[in-house]
């Protein structure tokens, strides 16, 4: 019979080791998108290093955040040609980027004034 200290040992699960480091992504984001109401209309996750989340342009979203170090508000596609149609859309963001963290909420007029400001980041 072996010792009880070696079967309890045996017996860990091997989910409470942390993942190797070069599992673990560089930077990995929540954004979400709500309207008016704050109903949420999307929530996607964006990781960077290796790329991947459920973000559909992830590449495009990590190279633009990449730009600007991972501040979103930093980051602009120019002056978007947008409706003046009022329908408000909050842009949120939380995570991490490069082990830094990193938070970004912005109410913008519509969705059109939204991509125009934030890039790929919240092209989903």
């Amino acid at each position: 019979m072996a010792p009880l200290p070696l079967l309890l040992a045996a017996l860990l699960p091997f989910s409470t080791l942390p993942p190797p480091a070069d599992l673990v992504p560089a930077s990995a984001i929540v954004l979400s998108v709500t309207d008016g109401v704050n109903r949420v209309l999307r929530t996607v996750d964006l990781q960077c290093e290796p790329v991947g989340g459920t973000h559909p342009r992830a590449q495009a979203a990590c190279d633009s955040l990449d730009r600007v170090d991972g501040h979103i508000g930093a980051q602009s596609d120019g002056n978007p040609i947008c409706t003046l149609v009022y329908d408000p859309v909050r842009a949120t963001a939380t995570g991490t980027w490069h082990g830094q963290p990193r938070k970004f909420d912005q109410t913008f007029s519509n969705t059109c004034v939204m991509h125009g400001r934030t890039g790929d980041v919240f092209q989903f």
